[in-house]
């Protein structure tokens, strides 16, 4: 964590967590879930992936908001799954979380692709309204 902006340490809580991930052209892909951490020699832990997705969302949830969440996954074609973005393609933390390129790319979300396909279908969906 030390290589963003040469800080030791960063408030997980407040500065990582359900923070939109943007990609190297300020498009939002998606929102930091959850983060995956590594104990170090030192004993301190040390963030190593943002994780993103409705799956990783879901352990998160009551079990009462996750199930009908879970179930309208199944409608649109299944889970979004977990996707796992490595902290070495985080290009800075501000007010949002700056990705490179291969950072962006870890985010493909599968089930989003799905939505804009059946989206696309609905008759109208690609005119603009007047």
């Amino acid at each position: 964590m030390s290589d963003w902006h040469g800080r030791e340490t960063l408030d997980l809580g407040t500065e990582l967590m359900d923070r939109q991930l943007v990609d190297p052209h300020g498009v939002s892909v998606g929102m930091v879930d959850d983060v995956e951490l590594r104990l170090r020699d030192d004993g301190r832990l040390e963030v190593v992936a943002l994780l993103t997705g409705i799956a990783t969302l879901q352990r998160r949830l009551p079990r009462w908001i996750a199930r009908p969440l879970a179930g309208a996954a199944a409608l649109v074609g299944g889970a979004d799954p977990e996707r796992r973005v490595p902290v070495d393609t985080v290009a800075g933390v501000e007010s949002e979380i700056r990705l490179t390129t291969a950072g962006a790319e870890a985010t493909a979300n599968p089930a989003a692709d799905r939505a804009r396909r059946t989206v696309a279908r609905i008759p109208g969906a690609g005119h603009a309204s007047g």
